[in-house]
């Protein structure tokens, strides 16, 4: 698709009266169009939104981080990015500030140039202000836009989300969706303004207005999915119906499971098993060697011998109570090349997160009053990883049932408990929720989200009352 280019202003040198890097620093020289002084200080999107009207993140060469300045306190990749505060060149009915940020990329720039600042403080993420909201002047439809946020002392801990313009030549407001659990961890802003195109002649894209804000979540009324395709009832006594699950049992990273977790799954009667209405998923403190790798913990890892594209998933169940536990309730695509999965490569080998995941429940070590939905996927134009989730407080998870449910359609997924809605997507082309998923039910000890286990941990069960899938 053919860009639009802009004019660029020519920036003129500045001559600084001073220019240290304290916080509320003015510095009275003509820095940017129309400002006779500017105030340099530090951006934090807790106590404010990030505007560009004469204050801020000046952009200065002196403050540019690199090899040579290590304690800078901004920075670009990907080739030559020039960012300077200027009038406001196209105002509408989205954007009237008077001043907005352009960033001025060279021909030759990569399609993963951008930019960076860091933030005085990391950013907060609470009560319902669990999104981050900009505006960018959209050239085209399909400006792919991608917003990270990263720990500056830590580049490999971060997360990064992409949205797509839908206007030509006008602004546009843009929201990538966080959650609480995201709170405190990341004190550095990254944008990659158009993420999927390699440059062939300078750009010039325009931002403003970086906010915290509540998530864009509208869902369209939830479709009537009323065909019941698949389920087990577990109405009978033993051992999981063979024509309906496959235990997954080879561990895929060199013997262990990622993630840290610290058991192996096995396919036995004592961690899956069938009574009295329910299935029993159980993890047992005990030693077992398989694959010349020992753990301490057994557990068990179901598949189901079922998979769909677009309906809706049901599952009702009871969590573990003890701490340490990870149990989950999730969807991964049968295109993943996993090994010892049910589905093997009959259906596509394109990795993971490229087949995307959908975990409809999943619950840490720590706090059994919380509830994860989230959504993990690889971006199909960029192959870059991309999540987005959030929690819900539900108190009494081990001593009732709650029904765990995914409605999914072409243009949205939806997450519920007990029928209210925990978290909502957007289904576009540049996630792969197009393809045939298939649903797991485990439980992990230990790791990422399952924590510290107890000296006296003995054995914990996840029970599922019933699984059904509709169409």
């Amino acid at each position: 698709m053919k860009r639009q280019q802009f004019a660029i202003l020519i920036i003129i040198g500045f001559h600084f009266v001073s220019c240290t890097k304290e916080r509320n620093n003015p510095i009275e020289a003509t820095l940017v169009e129309g400002c006779k002084t500017f105030e340099q200080l530090q951006p934090n999107l807790n106590s404010s939104g990030i505007d560009f009207e004469c204050h801020g993140n000046a952009f200065l060469d002196l403050d540019q981080r690199n090899d040579s300045n290590p304690n800078g306190t901004w920075g670009f990749f990907g080739g030559t990015v020039n960012l300077h505060y200027q009038d406001n060149p196209f105002v509408d009915q989205t954007n009237a500030s008077s001043k907005v940020l352009a960033v001025v990329e060279d021909s030759s720039n990569m399609p993963w140039s951008g930019f960076f600042f860091d933030l005085e403080a990391p950013v907060q993420f609470q009560g319902d202000l669990t999104a981050i909201a900009l505006e960018v002047f959209s050239i085209v439809p399909g400006q792919s836009v991608l917003l990270k946020l990263e720990n500056s002392n830590n580049p490999s801990q971060f997360k990064e989300l992409v949205q797509v313009t839908t206007s030509e030549n006008q602004w546009e407001r843009l929201t990538y969706h966080f959650s609480v659990a995201d709170s405190n961890q990341f004190d550095r802003l990254v944008l990659i303004m158009n993420s999927t195109f390699q440059n062939t002649e300078q750009m010039t894209y325009y931002l403003d207005s970086i906010t915290l804000t509540e998530p864009k979540e509208v869902p369209v009324a939830t479709p009537s999915f009323t065909n019941l395709v698949w389920s087990d009832e577990f109405d009978y006594q033993g051992r999981p119906d063979e024509t309906k699950w496959h235990h997954q049992t080879f561990a895929p990273n060199n013997g262990s499971w990622f993630n840290g977790e610290l058991q192996h799954y096995v396919n036995s009667e004592e961690n899956t098993y069938v009574s009295d209405g329910t299935l029993k998923v159980k993890a047992i403190k005990e030693s077992y060697t398989t694959q010349s790798s020992t753990k301490d913990y057994t557990s068990a890892r179901l598949n189901s011998k079922f998979s769909m594209t677009y309906g809706k998933i049901e599952v009702r169940a009871k969590l573990p109570s003890g701490a340490g536990t990870w149990p989950a309730i999730w969807t991964l695509g049968a295109n993943i090349d996993e090994p010892g999965n049910f589905y093997g490569d009959s259906q596509g080998s394109v990795g993971w997160p490229l087949c995307g995941e959908i975990d409809i429940m999943e619950q840490n070590g720590w706090d059994k009053t919380q509830v994860y939905g989230h959504f993990h996927w690889g971006n199909t134009a960029t192959a870059a990883y991309e999540n987005y989730g959030k929690i819900a407080t539900v108190a009494n998870t081990s001593t009732e049932f709650h029904v765990y449910s995914l409605v999914w359609t072409e243009t949205e997924l939806q997450i519920f408990i007990d029928d209210a809605l925990n978290v909502v997507l957007d289904n576009t082309a540049l996630n792969p929720y197009d393809n045939p998923h298939y649903l797991l039910l485990n439980i992990a000890v230990g790791g990422n989200l399952g924590g510290t286990v107890p000296a006296n941990f003995s054995q914990e069960v996840m029970e599922v009352d019933y699984v059904r899938f509709y169409q």
